[in-house]
């Protein structure tokens, strides 16, 4: 500040400070919030992505990247994972046999999506119900799983030509 520098001169500025390195704090287990106020605070940018996880509090840090403890210039970015808390897990009921309609209905109401229908003919189950399911029922699924199942076009009618008695007889 005040240093006269004659005209046309090059200034280098050092916008991150002089290269000093800081050690990354440890803010695992910390709000969100918290952490990245204090990692700002020290100079660093920080990154915040979310993932579920059964162990850390939603809204609570799981991670760095780099880990604390370790040196890192100010201005790097540190990567910051926060829970979203344990994934909600739903058993899959049973929806073979119901018409597809309540099939779907079914689904939605336990928080799971209708995956793919295909249709095949069936012998044992009524037109527009539903003959198999891709998950089984009972099974435990992250919330929001989609559940593919089979659509009974009911029986498959073969026709037979058994000739024409007026024109062969």
């Amino acid at each position: 500040a005040g240093t006269k520098i004659e005209p046309n001169s090059t200034i280098v500025v050092d916008i991150c400070g002089d290269g000093e390195e800081l050690t990354v704090p440890d803010v695992i287990g910390q709000t969100k919030e918290r952490a990245v106020k204090a990692l700002e605070d020290m100079g660093f940018t920080v990154d915040v992505t979310e993932a579920f996880d059964e162990n850390t509090a939603e809204g609570n840090v799981i991670s760095t990247t780099p880990k604390a403890e370790s040196k890192e210039k100010r201005g790097s970015v540190i990567r910051v994972v926060v829970s979203k808390g344990k994934e909600e897990e739903v058993k899959v009921p049973k929806i073979k046999g119901l018409a597809e309609a309540e099939a779907k209905a079914k689904l939605k109401s336990e928080g799971l999506e209708s995956g793919t229908a295909r249709s095949a003919y069936s012998d044992t189950v009524e037109e527009g119900h539903i003959i198999s399911q891709s998950i089984q029922e009972g099974t435990k699924v992250p919330k929001g799983t989609a559940v593919s199942y089979e659509v009974s076009k009911g029986k498959e009618v073969k026709e037979i030509y058994i000739g024409n008695a007026e024109r062969d007889g």
